[in-house]
């Protein structure tokens, strides 16, 4: 369940209803005070499209500043084409970087490993989802830009894990953090 309030916390701050969005999503209201509780990836997916359509934001009312939906295909767009993928995803980082309040990325060779760094706090994002999401969102567009699944080595946060971490539901990055703390 903490993904689910981690998910509507911005919508909370800018003062939406957010009943309506957990009616829409099928998700009893109730459930958000049992830790305990579960939904399914088919009702976390209509709670997300329903959130996306009335903040009219990527960043779903989470960044300091709203990204007008558009902004991440833009981005695609403008990757495609590159040399290589680490053209793609240095003009990425380089792309969101155009906008005030978008996320602060940037690519790291170091021998033969790569890192993509999301260097953001994300100051209203204070149950991290944002900033997780970012991170799975970018490996996955690195394995489509290249075709192919791109195995994640391991994750590294600048912040304690969480208190889910380690929950079957949670996502393996938050299960398997072996380098938190580390300065990234």
């Amino acid at each position: 369940m903490h993904h689910v309030r981690a998910l509507l916390a911005g919508a909370r701050r800018s003062g939406i209803d957010t009943v309506p969005l957990l009616q829409e999503a099928q998700i009893p209201p109730l459930l958000l005070g049992d830790d305990r509780a579960r939904v399914t990836p088919a009702q976390f997916a209509r709670l997300f499209r329903a959130l996306y359509r009335i903040t009219q934001d990527e960043f779903l009312a989470l960044g300091q500043v709203p990204s007008r939906p558009g902004t991440f295909a833009m981005m695609c767009n403008a990757s495609l084409g590159c040399r290589d993928l680490g053209a793609a995803m240095e003009r990425a980082a380089a792309f969101y970087g155009l906008f005030p309040g978008g996320p602060e990325l940037a690519l790291e060779v170091v021998g033969s490993e790569a890192w993509f760094a999301v260097r953001d706090d994300f100051a209203r994002d204070e149950d991290r989802f944002l900033t997780e999401c970012v991170l799975a969102i970018w490996h996955r567009l690195s394995s489509w830009l290249v075709g192919r699944r791109i195995p994640l080595a391991h994750a590294a946060f600048r912040y304690a894990p969480p208190p889910h971490r380690g929950s079957p539901t949670s996502p393996r990055a938050t299960r398997s953090r072996d380098r938190t703390g580390r300065p990234r």
